[in-house]
């Protein structure tokens, strides 16, 4: 299992890390849930193909294949398209948390209507402690509720007030919110925030030292290494300083413009006047 979109704790304080799983779901026919990858051709066009038995994607994922060459045969031996009940038996043993999107099939998909309900029992068949389960889709929640009661809600960027009625205090939101107000309210009545996709470790020391919760990345390997943020600046300094530097820049290219907008002008004041002292002497 690779560790594309890897949700990674990043706790201000130097504590150890409770890694959560995030995958990307999809069905097959016969409706096993699989998990897809954005950045991986071969697992990521799954919604056109969802009619496509599991057999079909394993071996076969498309018709009128060329022979392979032993190194793309290798290659290709070395990657699986991994099935929802391998990355659950392997959170499971490591006592991972995960998270997922589930893709809903095209309209006329056969499982259309019961998606969400297969998925709940395919979790719930694996035998995973349930609060190790944390639940985004927001489609027939209520449902998930009463068949899965242990399973941890995350929501969106609601308003508190929606979030508060539905009893969510965990949610998921994309990191460029964080530059709007750093999520304060959202903070300040102790709902916890997951930011995704933090890859680069200046943003996720940004989001330690702005005690976020937890962040989603593909680039665990990176940010596993990380035991302390690479600045030491409050929020406020650093956005402070951001717009500062911002200023500045565009100071110096507007400068810059003006500096050759200048150089041109005096060109042709020079230009006009040797013009007009060859007129005097030829007159």
């Amino acid at each position: 299992m690779s560790g594309e979109a890897v949700a990674a704790s990043c706790h201000c304080d130097p504590c150890p890390r409770d890694d959560t799983e995030n995958k990307g779901l999809h069905l097959s026919r016969p409706p096993v849930p699989i998990r897809h990858g954005g950045t991986k051709p071969r697992t990521a066009w799954l919604g056109p193909v969802a009619r496509l038995t599991w057999k079909s994607l394993q071996f076969k994922p498309f018709y009128n294949m060329k022979p392979l060459s032993e190194v793309d045969r290798e290659k290709a031996g070395n990657q699986k398209i991994p099935k929802l009940t391998e990355l659950l038996e392997l959170a499971q043993k490591g006592k991972k948390s995960v998270m997922f999107d589930l893709n809903a099939p095209a309209p006329r998909h056969f499982h259309r209507s019961s998606y969400v309900c297969h998925v709940v029992s395919v979790i719930l068949d694996s035998k995973i402690e349930q609060h190790l389960m944390f639940w985004l889709p927001g489609f027939d929640r209520e449902y998930v509720r009463k068949r899965a009661p242990g399973f941890q809600q995350v929501g969106q960027l609601f308003s508190i007030e929606r979030l508060t009625k539905e009893n969510i205090s965990r949610i998921n939101v994309d990191y460029k919110r964080l530059f709007y107000s750093g999520l304060r309210e959202y903070k300040a009545v102790n709902i916890n925030i997951n930011l995704y996709i933090v890859n680069e470790p200046w943003l996720f020391s940004l989001a330690w030292c702005s005690s976020i919760h937890s962040v989603t990345t593909d680039n665990i390997q990176v940010l596993n290494e990380i035991n302390h943020p690479y600045f030491f600046m409050a929020p406020s300094y650093y956005k402070f300083m951001w717009i500062l530097m911002d200023c500045v820049s565009a100071v110096f290219i507007v400068a810059i413009f003006y500096f050759h907008w200048w150089r041109e002008s005096q060109k042709e004041k020079l230009l006009q006047s040797t013009g007009i002292h060859k007129g005097k002497s030829e007159a």
